[in-house]
């Protein structure tokens, strides 16, 4: 049966898009989402935990659900909701439950048991591979899936039709749609056939273009987005041509205590605003501790700011979304709307009929008042931050409301159907380049640094070269690495370093449920070296890895030039600025987004690079423990500094060690302690977690 699942699927989709509906669906009309309201509250993704369907009905008018919630589903439609329910579904992955009889999820579309066996054994080109033919593992149990692969493609949808059709629902929420590949990164993946954000990203879009020209449109279905990971403005309404609209899921401010700056909230302001004006609908989801009013008010207060009755927001975070949280100020009656947003000196100002609104970004505070605004137009013109999309939506705004799903469920709802993974939210501002994860440590640190053993170390060459030997690098060379995104400037952004992927993981990510008083959602506070990651945040040398939400990929190791930039910012500052390059290594061109750094540690002496005939620095190599004590010394002391006598201290590096006294002044300053047990681990690669810590002490960052 090498194929019979596969043709069933393409039978069955031909079937439902030639014969449509059982339910009443206007064909080639966009779904109208949005109503006469300003304020339009959105509930997802399972039945409340605190709370019944009239009391959610009441209070929401954007609703998403699981397959399997049809009972509840009906319940709303029962206590007036009108507007379409999605249903959750996720986009790039399916679950393996385990075995082959044991029963899946409902939020995926291998819902079925033996599903999973089946694909594996008789598509296994359906998974997104790596060079090596592994598979990437994500949210412990999903295995991420190839967009590009147009049987996977036509699989997806008959199994999505099969639950619109059969089962009374009417609109899908697709989740997890990857802006980049820095998702695929930071689970270790390398994709073989993916090896940029931009081939990738026109997979993903072709796969949205397939599914909505086939099928929801045509059929007048709703169909919205989470896309994550998102690089920049362009791609959203990239996307957009084949959505009626999209979710960002940490907007306004940050992902768990932070708030933006105030460029970045004008942005996230921005966006929405444009994507109103395209007719398509937004779903704003700001993050936040229940109990902090102030954070809330500010969040509810922006989306008032730009609200044009296509959008819906909640304020909530990812471990309570199946609690129902309501706040006093979603009562308010503001009446109408009497212009746009508009600026008044540090504030942004909205009046309406009943009331106005007023926000201060810098200061992240907000005040909603009911107070009869004047008449007149605002003195101060419109804000004029708006993003242009790249690409004009191919579907006009919807003049028609659905007929909502009246049939009763086929299938009773499952009780195993846990709350949908939504680990990732939305869009990294373009200026920044996710890193991925390469190796995960095997035995996590204590007090000090820890990293995975590997092989047994290599020949290192003459004190002066900074790296092992030359002739045979100990990683593979630069062109076997992915491509960092053609938008990256030849310069990296002030805070940040883009890691390209080198290897994979053989476990997963660790958790990235928030944690209330931790930077990164990745960086847990009982991480051994949170305090070090912290102070290298809060230092400028660097932003983490993802914005979306704010992660430090602590387990990604370090290559040779991330350490360049790293060890320039921490020596100098966080504005600190090298001079252009000139085209000193062979494998280094002018176009490549580390040069001005690598060239600087040449000339300041830290570095002759990796080999001389011809002169290279092998870039996407990673950073041994022994190259990182050379690299941390010279860059500290300048290119004059010699090593100290090799003494014997740590257990496997002997005194006639290449590194040897390099590594041994690294323990005399009390930069580093081991890896554990006596040992340095010299030849084992540094992860940005031990990095942190070498350059926190090793250059008394505060």
């Amino acid at each position: 049966m090498s194929k019979t699942l596969f043709r069933l699927a393409t039978i069955t989709a031909i079937l439902l898009t030639v014969m449509g509906s059982h339910t009443t669906a206007q064909a080639a009309s966009s779904p109208v989402l949005g109503t006469s309201k300003i304020i339009n509250l959105a509930y997802f993704y399972k039945p409340p935990e605190d709370s019944d369907a009239p009391t959610l009905a009441h209070n929401f008018s954007t609703f998403i659900l699981t397959r399997a919630d049809e009972a509840f589903r009906d319940q709303l439609i029962a206590s007036g909701v009108q507007a379409p329910i999605l249903q959750y579904v996720r986009l790039e992955a399916i679950m393996d439950p385990g075995s082959c009889t044991a029963q899946p999820y409902r939020d995926n579309v291998a819902y079925k048991i033996g599903d999973f066996c089946t694909i594996s054994q008789d598509h296994p080109d359906w998974f997104l591979l790596n060079a090596d033919g592994s598979r990437i593992k994500v949210d412990g149990k999903y295995f991420l899936m190839d967009p590009g692969n147009q049987e996977w493609r036509a699989f997806w949808l008959s199994r999505t039709q099969e639950s619109q059709e059969q089962l009374g629902w009417y609109g899908v929420f697709l989740d997890n749609v990857e802006g980049s590949l820095s998702k695929v990164y930071s689970l270790g993946g390398a994709p073989a056939n993916y090896p940029n954000d931009a081939s990738y990203q026109a997979a993903i879009q072709g796969f949205l273009q397939y599914i909505y020209t086939s099928y929801f449109q045509p059929q007048g279905r709703p169909l919205l987005a989470n896309i994550i990971s998102l690089p920049d403005e362009a791609t959203w309404f990239d996307y957009l041509q084949y959505l009626d609209g999209a979710m960002d899921e940490a907007w306004a401010v940050d992902w768990h205590t932070g708030y933006r700056s105030v460029s970045e909230w004008n942005a996230e302001l921005a966006l929405a605003e444009q994507t109103q004006n395209n007719g398509k609908y937004a779903i704003l989801i700001s993050q936040g501790d229940q109990s902090n009013t102030n954070r809330q008010g500010f969040a509810f207060a922006s989306y008032l700011l730009i609200s044009s009755g296509r959008a819906a927001f909640r304020y909530t975070n990812y471990d309570n979304y199946g609690r129902t949280w309501l706040y006093p100020n979603y009562a308010i009656d503001l009446g109408s709307p009497l212009g746009p947003r508009y600026s008044q000196g540090n504030l942004w100002k909205r009046d309406f009929t009943n009331g106005s609104v007023s926000v201060d970004p810098a200061n992240h505070t907000a005040q909603i008042s009911i107070t009869p605004a004047p008449t007149a137009t605002p003195t101060q013109p419109p804000a004029t931050q708006t993003p242009v999309p790249t690409a004009t939506p191919t579907q006009p705004p919807a003049t028609q409301t659905p007929v909502p799903p009246t049939s009763t469920p086929t299938q009773p709802p499952a009780t195993q159907t846990p709350v949908p993974p939504t680990t990732t939210p939305t869009q990294p501002p373009a200026t920044q380049t996710p890193v991925p994860p390469t190796a995960t440590p095997t035995q996590p640190p204590a007090t000090q640094t820890s990293v995975p053993p590997t092989s047994t170390p290599t020949q290192p060459p003459a004190t002066q070269t900074p790296v092992p030997p030359t002739t045979t690098p100990t990683q593979p060379p630069a062109t076997q690495t992915p491509v960092p995104p053609t938008a990256t400037p030849t310069q990296p952004p002030a805070t940040q370093t883009p890691v390209p992927p080198t290897a994979t993981p053989t476990q997963p990510p660790a958790t990235q449920t928030p944690d209330s008083n931790s930077t990164f959602v990745d960086v847990p506070l009982d991480h051994p070296l949170h305090a070090y990651i912290e102070n290298l945040y809060h230092a400028g040398i660097t932003s983490g890895c993802s914005t979306k939400p704010l992660m430090f990929c602590p387990e990604s190791n370090v290559t040779r030039a991330q350490m360049a930039v790293f060890l320039l910012r921490s020596k100098y500052g966080n504005n600190y600025t090298p001079p252009a390059a000139t085209g000193i290594f062979a494998d280094v061109p002018m176009t490549y987004w580390a040069v001005n750094w690598i060239e600087q540690l040449f000339h300041e002496g830290t570095t002759n690079g990796c080999a001389v005939s011809p002169l290279e620095y092998c870039p996407e190599n990673n950073v041994t423990r022994s190259e990182m004590a050379i690299f941390l010394m010279r860059s500290k002391y300048g290119s004059g500094y010699a090593s100290t006598p090799a003494t014997a201290i740590f257990m496997d590096v002997p005194t006639t060690y290449w590194a040897a006294g390099w590594i041994n002044q690294l323990a005399a300053e009390g930069i580093t302690t081991g890896c554990g047990s006596g040992d340095y681990c010299p030849e084992n690669p540094v992860t940005r977690a031990q990095m942190a810590a070498f350059l926190v002490r090793g250059f008394n960052l505060p």
